[in-house]
């Protein structure tokens, strides 16, 4: 006997394509299907009886090209590490910025407080 999950493997094909099969033969394999502690197992009946139905309606497997998928993954990678190099430059510049606008709000601190006084108040309005 053997679980579902195992009974997919051995065939190279999901364990949803045959809990569909199970499904769709399900009055043929109602005998055949034992549940012990929550798990399906397929005694050598069910198992014969699906291997014979999927030799006249095979389920093809769509498998991606690897490789295809492997240098699209590493094309993806290096656009977005040449993003974020993009992004970190504008990062810098726009930190450095911000420490030039904050040099030009504090005033000088060597100044005493009465020529900074009267700087404001001598300056046009």
């Amino acid at each position: 006997m053997l679980t579902i999950k195992e009974y997919a493997e051995s065939q190279s094909v999901s364990y949803e394509a045959i809990r569909k099969q199970l499904v769709q033969y399900e009055s043929e394999l109602q005998d055949h299907i034992h549940t012990v502690k929550r798990k399906k197992y397929l005694d050598d009946t069910a198992i014969n009886f699906l291997d014979e139905h999927r030799k006249g309606n095979p389920v093809i497997v769509q498998q991606a090209d690897q490789q295809e998928e492997l240098e699209e993954l590493r094309n993806e990678n290096k656009n977005l590490l040449l993003q974020l190099n993009s992004k970190s430059e504008q990062l810098l510049i726009l930190q450095q910025q911000i420490i030039e606008m904050q040099q030009e709000l504090i005033p000088d601190k060597r100044k005493s407080l009465w020529s900074r006084l009267t700087r404001k108040k001598n300056s046009p309005q």
